[in-house]
């Protein structure tokens, strides 16, 4: 049910730049470093990973999201695509969905089991800061950053 959920979505929505990708971890194990600090983590809904991303508002700042295995803290999976540093994540309780909101004004979801993305763009050209999945239904509320 919920690929036919994504393929509505990924038809209804604009996809990401070209230059989007999944890549295998670096398989470090730390410190996990992005341009300024790490400004967000969320843990995955099993527990499973934990999403770090940070950086900065400069352009080329590092934008991208490692995926951490809790248990032996290696960096398992790198996902890239925001032009500036991310300033939240958030997982999705029911499928798994991560949104990172970036300083680049946008916010992209991440289906990680397909490894393909949505990327979400406001018309305002203001940060998106925030983004937040209800506990039931799969909503997603996106915030600005003052």
């Amino acid at each position: 049910m919920f690929f036919d959920v994504w393929k509505k979505l990924t038809s209804a929505f604009n996809r990401v730049p070209a230059n989007w990708e999944f890549r295998d971890g670096d398989d470090t194990d730390g410190p996990y470093v992005h341009g300024t600090s790490i400004l967000t983590l969320s843990f995955a809904p099993d527990d499973s990973l934990l999403a770090i991303a940070g950086g900065g508002c400069l352009p080329y700042a590092d934008s991208t999201i490692r995926l951490i295995d809790p248990v032996t803290k290696k960096n398992v999976r790198t996902l890239a695509g925001h032009v500036c540093g991310i300033h939240d994540l958030s997982f999705d309780i029911e499928t798994g969905v991560l949104a990172s909101a970036s300083f680049d004004y946008s916010v992209f979801l991440w289906n990680l089991n397909k490894e393909d993305v949505i990327y979400l763009i406001g018309d305002d050209y203001k940060t998106k800061g925030y983004s937040r999945f209800t506990r039931t239904r799969s909503l997603l509320t996106i915030g600005e950053y003052d």
